[in-house]
Order: C-alpha cells, then sequence, then structure tokens
C-alpha cells in the first residue's frame, strides 16, 4: 500500500469515528428525551400463516395465522394472505385441484409471497423438506403451480408432481413472475399438446419471467415437443448446482427437443448435472436464439434421436461452456456431444469424451460456427465418420492448449471451413488417432504440436485429469486462462499444460526423525 492510501484511509478512519461518535451521542439525547425508540425503526415483515392436511388443518373462517389451528389447503392461505407474507406448510400430500379463471391447479399465486414447506405441526421452525416431505399433487388433473403477474415469489421445500395438461407447464407454469425456487424436487409431470405452442415445459414453463432455481431435481417429467424438464420462452433461468434428471421431449420438427431444457431467452446454469434425458434434439440442453453460460456442469449419458445429443445449439445463439464435461451422450445423426449451426461458442477447460454419433463428428459437429476452444479435452469419441470434432458451413474454429485423441480422425475440416489449431497433444499408442486431421478445408496446426501418452487417471470412470508422465505438462502456450476445470491456477509447473487439467505439482519436504 502506497503512503498516500495509508493517509487517506487513516483520515477516512478518523473522520468516520467522529461521525460515529456524533450520531451515537445524539441517539442518546433522543432516547434521553423519548423522541426515538428502537423499535420503530425495524422493517415492516408480512404476517406468518400456517397449513397443515385435514383433519388437523380447517379451511373455514379460518385466516391461517395461528399455528395451533392451521389451514387445510395451501389456496386458501395463498387467498387471505397479504403481499409479503409467508405461507409455512406442514408434512402431507396436498391434492386439492381447483380452477381459477379457468385454469386448473393446486395452487394459484398471483400475489408476491413465500411457500415454504418440510414443517410439522409441532415444530414450524425448522424446516426439512427431507424427513418432512411436503407434497403437491396434481393427480393429473391439472398443473401443480400457476405463478403470474409482475411479482417475486418465493417456494421453498416442496415436492411438486402429477401435473398433466394438454397445454404447456406441467409441474410449473411461471409467466411475468419473477419465482425463486429452492430445494424443491419436480416430478413425473407432463405437458402433453397437440397445437402448436403447447407440450412445453412438462417440469417448468417460463414465459417472460425469470426463476433462480437453486439446489433443485427435476426429474423424469415430459413434453409432447419441447423442454422435458424446463422451458424457457422470452425469460430466463438460473440454476445452480441443480440436477436434471430423466426427462423426455420428442417433438417432431427441428425445432423441438431439449430432453432436459429448452431456452429461448438466457440461461445460467452452474454446478449440477444434466442426466439421462432425451429429445429429438438436444437430448440435455437445447439452445434457441439465447444467451447462455455453463459453468462447471456435468452433461452426462443424454440421447437425442438426431442431433445434438449433449447439447444443441441453433443459429444466432451465443454460448459460453466453461469447467464443462460432456460425456457419455450419444445422437443418430450428428454431434453424438455437442451440435451447432451458425452460433458464436467458447468452450473452455471442458471435457468431451466418449460420446457417438452415427453420423458427423462424434464428439462435436460445427456448421457454420464461431467457435473458439481452449484448454479442452477431447477423446475417444466414435461412430460415424470418427471425427472428434467435424466442421462444415463455412465454420471458423480456433483451438488452443488442446488434447485430441483416440479417434478415428481427430478433426475433419470440410471444403470452405478453417480450423486454426496452435498447441494440440495427438496421442500416441492406445491414444492415438488413426489419422490426426483431414478433409478438404484449411487446417493450420502450427509448430506447437505434440505426440505422447496424455496419462490420463482413470478415463473409463471419466477421469480424464492428467498423471505425471503425461505428454501434456508445460508445453502448453498462454491462451489467457488462469484456472482449470477445477479451478486450480494456471500454471502451476514450468508452463502451461494442455487439456482442461493443470496437473498439480507436489513438493514433498523431507521428514526429519528427532530422537528422544
Amino acid at each position: 500500500m502506497s503512503k498516500l492510501n495509508i493517509w487517506q484511509n487513516s483520515r477516512i478512519l478518523r473522520l468516520g469515528l467522529a461521525i460515529a461518535f456524533g450520531l451515537a451521542l445524539l441517539i442518546g439525547l433522543l432516547l434521553a428525551m423519548g423522541a426515538a425508540r428502537p423499535l420503530d425503526v425495524a422493517l415492516a415483515q408480512g404476517t406468518t400463516r400456517y397449513v397443515a392436511p385435514a383433519p388437523t388443518g380447517n379451511d373455514s373462517s379460518n385466516d391461517c395465522t395461528n399455528s395451533t389451528t392451521p389451514c387445510a389447503t395451501i389456496q386458501h392461505a395463498v387467498d387471505v394472505a397479504d403481499p409479503d407474507d409467508e405461507i409455512r406448510v406442514a408434512t402431507g400430500t396436498y391434492t386439492d385441484v381447483q380452477a381459477r379463471t379457468g385454469i386448473t391447479q393446486v395452487v394459484y399465486i398471483s400475489k408476491t409471497v413465500t411457500v415454504r414447506g418440510g414443517y410439522t405441526t409441532t415444530n414450524w421452525t425448522t424446516p426439512d423438506p427431507l424427513a418432512n416431505p411436503t407434497t403437491l399433487d396434481a393427480q393429473k388433473q391439472g398443473r401443480v403451480l400457476y405463478i403470474t403477474g409482475g411479482i417475486s415469489t418465493t417456494v421453498e421445500g416442496l415436492r411438486i408432481t402429477g401435473g398433466y395438461v394438454k397445454a404447456s407447464g406441467g409441474g410449473i407454469y411461471n409467466k411475468d413472475a419473477d419465482l425463486a425456487l429452492t430445494n424443491t424436487i419436480i416430478t413425473n409431470n407432463t405437458s402433453n399438446g397437440t397445437n402448436w405452442g403447447d407440450g412445453l415445459g412438462g417440469g417448468v414453463y417460463v414465459r417472460n419471467g425469470s426463476m433462480v432455481l437453486s439446489e433443485v431435481q427435476i426429474i423424469s417429467n415430459s413434453a409432447s415437443y419441447k423442454g422435458g424438464g424446463v422451458l424457457v420462452w422470452g425469460g430466463s433461468v438460473t440454476l445452480n448446482r441443480g440436477q436434471i434428471i430423466n426427462n423426455t421431449a420428442n417433438g417432431p420438427t427441428y425445432w423441438d427437443g431439449g430432453g432436459g431444457v429448452w431456452v429461448l431467452g438466457s440461461a445460467t446454469l452452474s454446478g449440477g448435472q444434466i442426466i439421462s434425458n432425451s429429445a429429438s434434439h438436444g437430448g440435455g440442453l437445447y439452445v434457441y436464439l439465447s444467451d447462455v453460460t455453463l459453468s462447471g456442469v456435468q452433461i452426462i449419458d443424454n440421447s437425442a434421436a438426431w442431433s445434438g445429443g449433449g447439447v444443441f445449439i441453433w443459429p444466432g445463439s451465443d454460448v459460453t461452456l466453461s469447467g464443462v464435461q460432456i460425456i457419455d451422450n450419444s445422437a443418430a445423426w450428428a454431434g453424438g456431444g455437442v451440435a451447432s449451426g451458425g452460433a458464436f461458442i467458447t468452450l473452455t477447460n471442458s471435457v468431451v469424451s466418449d460420446n457417438r454419433a452415427d453420423g458427423l463428428g462424434s464428439g462435436l459437429s460445427i456448421n457454420g460456427d464461431s467457435i473458439r476452444l481452449m484448454h479442452t479435452t477431447i477423446a475417444r469419441n466414435l461412430g460415424g465418420d470418427g471425427s472428434g470434432v467435424h466442421a462444415e458451413g463455412s465454420a471458423t474454429v480456433a483451438m488452443t492448449n488442446t488434447i485430441l485423441v483416440s479417434h478415428t480422425v481427430g478433426i475433419t475440416v470440410a471444403a470452405a471451413n478453417t480450423a486454426t489449431l496452435e498447441c494440440t497433444l495427438w496421442g500416441t499408442g492406445a491414444w492415438a488417432n488413426d489419422t490426426d486431421w483431414g478433409g478438404a478445408g484449411t487446417i493450420i496446426t502450427g509448430t506447437c504440436n505434440y505426440w505422447g501418452d496424455p496419462a490420463f487417471l482413470d478415463p473409463d470412470a471419466g477421469d480424464y485429469h492428467i498423471g505425471p508422465g503425461s505428454a501434456a505438462i508445460d508445453v502448453g502456450v498462454n491462451a489467457g486462462v488462469d484456472h482449470d476445470i477445477d479451478g486450480d491456477p494456471r500454471p502451476m509447473g514450468q508452463g502451461y499444460d494442455i487439456g482442461a487439467d493443470e496437473f498439480g505439482h507436489v513438493i514433498y519436504l523431507p521428514i526429519i526423525l528427532k530422537d528422544g
């Protein structure tokens, strides 16, 4: 710190202490005079209301404010609540489906409230949704939650199930609202529309609103067209440490799919997993004219009947993937891991491995994109033309510090396409490609090429960290990436390591034994 900064900070500190002393003296005088009372300046808080299943709960002439005489239905509690109230719901199953404004669901919310489950009638203080499951079950008679209007609503600790509509949003329909969803399970909901614009968002549908999902599980939901787990249409979704598992969306057109997630708007996914979802396109994730950022997400064992087993990206999208694992996905045509066309894509510190496509690009199928790959591990993708990366349609591909090993062809670049590679490990022995690069397009490999064993720790278990004997260690260039897939710093040795992982250089200090 400079002398000037020390002086400035000291001056600010002295000034702050003087102000604080003066304020304390003034408040003391006011209190002594009875002019101010601390309780008067406390922020206003909403009323807490209580719900428990019948026969404990009873809606009749009940405003739900007495925990010893709770209401019986969540809908009644919402109806009598004022904005900013909190509704605490005891463990049990709530199946009361009712119609509002021609819409059928378990709970209709059009005001700013918090609905929180996981309580018991003997403990209204500490929620525990795991020990005290609170289930909202529409029993296939309508939606579970319908949320609408310019409101900010919080839902926590619930199990959302049994939603079924011949429209969109079987589990949760969120229109124009800001919804925070935490520690909730959304499972076995269906959107089964037959008209255009229906059959969207089996688990969750967001229309011109926003959702923040934290530690949410979205499991085994289905949509007849788009977004088996989640669909965003003109809104935004933020998903933190969630799981999207075994959802389906098998619409027949090129615009359909997104078994796990379908996005037209924006999405930010941090941590979490997209696993074993299936769709016509984009088994795990479908991005349509959207801005999407994925960080630390695992995209594993998803499948597409056409393209994009793991991820399908529509032209005009802007997608950033960092620290992402795209492993063991499959597509019947193109892009076992990722299929894209005409998008802007950045892929950093990521692994694309063990994917399969029966047509083009077993790992990545790039069609007309501008794609930048930095510190990427692309390994053991198979099927179709056997290319780890396939570029066509006037694509521009730039790859820096890439491990590209164990393919029939490492990278195929069709005519009128360009790929520029800087510092590539091509592999030898069991990790060698049959052919490192091919195609009639322009491939610039530069002078920084290496052939050797990547020495992955346990690739059969999906562990593509590099070991101490890896040929990738210290031979890369500075690509402006200061950390690796695990958040470890780059570089850690004499230079930058190639691929997603930076090898941890461990210094073992001598052990000194002391007698006595």
